[in-house]
This record gives C-alpha cells, sequence and structure tokens, in this order.
C-alpha cells in the first residue's frame, strides 16, 4: 500500500472528529496489499462509534500511518478461512498497527510537526478484529481477553480483499510458472 494513497483515502472518508495528518516515513507501508484501502472506510466508522474510548471530547483522532505489526497472531482460522498471507507459516495472521494522535483543534490547525505520543490500535486482517494493544497481547499470550476491541470490519468487504489478493497471488504464480517453463 502506498503511503499517499493511504492518507488520501482517509481524507476522503474524515469526518469532524477523525482526520488524517501527512507524516511520511513514520511507517512503512509497502508490504500491505493495496486491496486493503478499500476497508478504511469502515475502520473509520468502527473509530468513530469508539470515539469518547480513544480521545476526550476535545481532541480529534488523527490517524498518521499503519504498518505491519509483529509479532503476528497464530492459529488455524487463516487456514480455514483462505486467508495466508505467510505461505511459509500460514497460521500466522496478517495484522497491522495504526497509529494516531489526539491533538486539539488548535493543535491541529497550528500543524503537527512530529508523532511523539502517538497511539496504536490493532487490526486483524483474517478475523478483521480492531482492538487496542491490550487486547492484542492477551490474545497473543492466549489470556483472557483484556483490553478493548472497539469492533470488527465486516465480513463480505473482509472476505471481497482477501478474493482479489487471493487472484493477485494466484496470477503471480502462474507467471513465474509459466517462466519457469520456458
Amino acid at each position: 500500500m502506498k503511503y499517499e494513497q493511504f492518507v488520501a483515502t482517509l481524507r476522503q472518508h474524515q469526518r469532524s472528529k477523525i482526520k488524517a495528518s501527512d507524516f511520511p516515513g513514520c511507517c512503512t507501508m509497502d508490504e500491505i496489499p493495496q486491496e486493503f484501502i478499500s476497508l478504511l472506510p469502515s475502520l473509520i466508522q468502527i473509530l468513530d462509534q469508539n470515539l469518547p474510548i480513544l480521545c476526550q471530547e476535545n481532541q480529534i483522532l488523527t490517524i498518521i500511518g499503519m504498518q505491519i505489526g509483529p509479532p503476528m497472531l497464530e492459529s488455524n482460522e487463516s487456514v480455514m478461512l483462505n486467508r495466508i498471507f505467510f505461505p511459509g507459516q500460514p497460521n500466522q495472521h496478517l495484522c497491522v498497527m495504526v497509529h494516531y494522535l489526539t491533538p486539539t483543534q488548535d493543535e491541529l490547525q497550528q500543524g503537527i510537526t512530529n508523532w511523539y505520543g502517538s497511539d496504536t490500535l490493532m487490526i486483524d486482517f483474517v478475523t478483521g478484529l480492531v482492538m487496542n494493544d491490550q487486547r492484542y497481547l492477551s490474545l497473543l499470550e492466549g489470556t483472557i481477553p483484556k483490553g478493548i476491541c472497539y469492533g470488527q470490519l465486516p465480513e463480505d468487504k473482509l472476505e471481497k480483499v482477501w478474493q482479489q489478493i487471493r487472484v493477485s497471488n494466484n496470477t503471480v504464480t502462474r507467471l513465474y510458472e509459466d517462466e519457469a517453463a520456458y
């Protein structure tokens, strides 16, 4: 996924209390398939429903980046749902961290110059869960769920993205197999 397209898509769907801010270099997005960009409007909707938890009333939730987040959750769900992103480790889930700030409107208008103090939420693109880092860590450790699950990306949209990725990956595989035949 290209950072510029990520920010542009967020800005298309931003709301009065949810904005996007351009901080190139704050994250590495190249490994995230472009197809996931179509889920950003659903993410914004989930965040909008959880604003009282994510920021104070006088603050604006300002998304600045997203990147693949190590370590990954593991389960057979990725295999059962055919949502395999790491072929060598098919049980690993594709999970990303979304970085955000919570400035006031005045701070946002003055311009944000760094991302010091940013917060993170996690998205599991296998299950669609959107959660805070405490919930993610409890899932990773296999302990009683702690933290907050903000919501879940719509299953139909998530499956559509994975279908597109499977088609893209099969096309690439066939191209390599065709080249090997020559």
